[in-house]
């Protein structure tokens, strides 16, 4: 029963796959508050520890995220359930023994992240899937225990995922 399954599975696939284009594409719209910090303050944002924003080591613009190790910044986002998003920043490491991440938890699934050791900024992603009764989810810029040196993130992005289908020859 299951190899029937299965099989009616990829035959369905390939039929669709016939008649329609399949795109992912995101939402243009970012639910990260401040996600560059080019507020000049943490708006939008909670410390856990040591954490600040600062007008050096920036990827982008005039502000960036500093983190000392152990600590993170954290923001709770406002999201649909039962929806694809795509979580990105770009983030480094005063050193290349300490880990910088940039993560999303409590969204209806295990914790997710993306992590770099790298001295120059390193654009992270991470895609997530919310539960099917999860309204809000908590993203963070965390610097691991482990290493010298403290993390920087920036351009911090939450998109919602949609997946569309065109009909070939429309």
């Amino acid at each position: 029963m299951k190899k029937k399954s299965i099989s009616l599975l990829v035959l369905l696939v390939f039929a669709f796959s016939l008649f329609c284009s399949i795109a992912v594409a995101a939402e243009p719209s970012n639910i990260a508050i401040n996600g560059d910090f080019e507020a000049g303050d943490a708006t939008g944002w909670y410390p856990i520890g040591t954490a600040s924003v600062v007008d050096t080591d920036v990827y982008s613009g005039s502000y960036s995220a500093k983190v000392a190790t152990g600590c993170s910044y954290e923001q709770v986002v406002t999201v649909k359930p039962n929806t694809n998003y795509v979580l990105t920043g770009w983030a480094k490491s005063e050193s290349s023994d300490s880990v910088m991440t940039l993560g999303v938890r409590n969204y209806g699934g295990m914790q997710a992240f993306s992590t770099t050791v790298s001295p120059n900024y390193e654009k992270l992603t991470v895609t997530f899937t919310t539960g099917a009764n999860t309204t809000s989810a908590i993203i963070f810029g965390y610097r691991q225990s482990a290493g010298a040196g403290a993390g920087y993130f920036d351009d911090v992005q939450v998109l919602r995922l949609m997946i569309f289908c065109h009909i070939k020859g429309w």
